[in-house]
């Protein structure tokens, strides 16, 4: 049987009790492989949906799942009544591409799409290939079943758009609408028996079928490993130490590395949702490397590397290990003295190095990787398929891409594309379809922060703070970037200053949602006019030098949010803002 699983279905597995959550793996692996023997019989329901039934694991607990044929979607787990009043609350439509929705209501009943396109239909039709005839033709409509048959009668280019409108007046009722994000097939059952180990917030490190080859070459392989944001880099770094940790005898160690403490702190938790061994696994602030040489003799060794006979070894509370495969995540990023030191160490030891040259924000940008291409035994990996930046969002990449091309061939600024960085943005394909980002102008700051609150409470109705972030330029980036998260917090209203992060801290992580606030400086590099370029703000550092980096921070910043985000930029310039970053 074909099985889905929701992220409700997670969050709520992990608060039941081991021994819960242990029976409750059985079934769904019995109801996946549709055995017999199990015993197994679905109660059928009463819901609108005519497909929602319920599966017992014990005399208490039960599986809330949606049952068609041969596939099955568990949405929800819990103790009887908790589990019925769940669904209750609940209705799941399939929209015109198959995506899957959940729809929570305050209600009793559970909600209906076409009750929700009435107050719609007294609103201005923004999008002019949608009549408000057929917003009336929807009006007159009495089930999902009508609803949905209707949209898909529509030419293709409409039925999203139809979908939308039907989901986001769901929205506006007061209505929790799940995004096809939050849904993910299992057609392994390996895959499904991990997926049932790991709490919610360990769900997103599963491999992708594509990046099996990358985690299945062996330690004394050295790879390099490059792609577009969210093609999962660091995922696959963070599996290749865990596999590696099972080929590690007594002694031997992996470790580690990424140029600073914020995303050291990233890959732990990646590392922890792996259950890795900490006596075998060793994450190193390489900006901290400390060496000894082969003559030196102390005790209380920790933190250091020594090179010894051909070899490089770590000491750890005084222990000795050697180190059989070194890992580094945002090469690009690293210091000119560190990478000095890693190009020592590499010549030595294994190594998996991940790297994004569109992605540097924070030093000079290397053009070239062939230093590391040390020997024969080192493999190239370009991942081009994106799993956290939709569709949408992945258009807009490309338009900045290309635009800071067209800006490097006029000499303009300082580090030019290289046709790697071209050609990866331009053959990367995501696998979501998803939202388009909000474009919203301001004219003054009070504009500004209204419209920022306005932003922010509706996010808040659906999200949880930290689930959230709020950004922005500002024209001191370059002389701050090594300040911590809260810098420049005094800058941003109280009221959503709990899902601000200064924008560099958001390199390498994901989120669900954000906010990204344009200053005039952006937006004048943005503006390929040669006049306007060369008036930018002149309180900012060198604007054509740091152009690049700039445009590099937009393109970091626009790709780190996996369901929706908004951009709110200064209304002078809408006429560079919308060509840029609109559909």
């Amino acid at each position: 049987m074909e099985v889905t699983i929701t992220e409700d279905f997670m969050e709520a597995l992990g608060k039941l009790d081991g021994n819960e959550i242990k029976k409750a793996s059985k079934t769904i692996m019995s109801i996946k492989k549709d055995s017999a023997a199990g015993g197994l019989r679905a109660h059928k329901i009463e819901h609108p949906s005519g497909a929602i039934v319920s599966y017992s694991v014990n005399m208490d607990i039960r599986i809330i799942a949606y049952q068609k044929d041969l596939s099955v979607i568990f949405l929800y787990i819990d103790h009887h009544d908790d589990a019925y009043l769940w669904v209750e609350k609940r209705n799941i439509f399939f929209g015109p591409n198959n995506d899957i929705r959940i729809v929570t209501t305050t209600n009793t009943a559970p909600p209906s799409a076409y009750e929700a396109i009435i107050p719609y239909s007294h609103k201005k039709i923004v999008k002019s290939e949608i009549t408000p005839e057929m917003i009336e033709d929807l009006r007159c409509m009495n089930s999902d079943d009508e609803l949905f048959a209707y949209i898909e009668a529509q030419p293709e280019e409409l039925q999203e758009k139809l979908f939308d409108i039907a989901m986001q007046a769901l929205k506006a009722a007061s209505c929790k609408i799940s995004n096809r994000f939050e849904v993910r097939v299992v057609t392994d059952d390996k895959i499904l028996e991990d997926a049932l180990n790991y709490p919610l917030e360990k769900w997103r490190i599963f491999l992708h079928p594509k990046q099996e080859d990358i985690i299945s070459t062996p330690i004394e392989k050295s790879v390099l490993l490059t792609g577009a944001p969210g093609t999962g880099k660091t995922v696959c770094l963070i599996h290749k130490a865990k596999k590696f940790e099972k080929e590690l005898r007594e002694g031997e160690c992996v470790i580690i590395s990424t140029f600073k403490e914020t995303l050291k702190n990233y890959l732990l938790q990646m590392l922890n949702a792996l259950s890795y061994d900490k006596e075998k696994i060793f994450i190193v602030d390489i900006s901290l490397l400390n060496q000894i040489k082969d003559y030196t003799i102390t005790e209380n060794l920790d933190g250091f590397f020594r090179w010894q006979n051909n070899k490089l070894f770590y000491y750890r509370k005084n222990v000795k290990y050697l180190v059989k495969h070194i890992l580094f995540d945002e090469y690009q990023d690293f210091t000119s003295g560190a990478l000095s030191t890693i190009l020592h160490m590499v010549s030595i030891v294994p190594f998996t190095i991940s790297y994004d040259y569109s992605q540097s924000i924070y030093k000079t940008i290397n053009r070239s990787t062939d230093s590391l291409l040390i020997n024969n035994n080192v493999e190239k990996y370009i991942l081009d398929y994106s799993y956290r930046v939709n569709s949408r969002i992945l258009i807009k990449l490309k338009r900045i891409m290309k635009l800071i091309s067209l800006l490097s061939n006029e000499n303009e600024i300082n580090g030019g594309v290289t046709e790697e960085e071209r050609s990866i943005i331009n053959s990367t394909e995501s696998a979501l379809e998803g939202s388009d980002l909000r474009l919203l102008s301001y004219s003054n700051n009070e504009e500004r922060e209204s419209l920022l609150n306005e932003e922010y409470a509706i996010y808040r109705n659906t999200y949880k703070a930290n689930e959230i972030v709020v950004t922005q330029f500002i024209p001191d980036f370059y002389r701050n970037l090594q300040q911590d998260e809260n810098y420049r917090a005094e800058d941003i209203p109280v009221s959503v200053r709990l899902s601000y992060l200064y924008l560099p801290t958001l390199k390498g992580k994901e989120y669900k949602a954000g906010i990204i606030v344009l200053d005039s400086a952006l937006c004048h590099i943005l503006n390929v006019n040669r006049l306007l370029f060369n008036r930018v703000d002149s309180t900012v550092k060198s604007p054509k030098v740091n152009a690049r980096f700039y445009l590099n921070l937009l393109y970091v910043a626009l790709s780190r949010f996996r369901d929706f985000i908004t951009v709110i930029y200064p209304s002078e310039f809408k006429e560079t803002i919308v060509p840029i970053l609109e559909s």
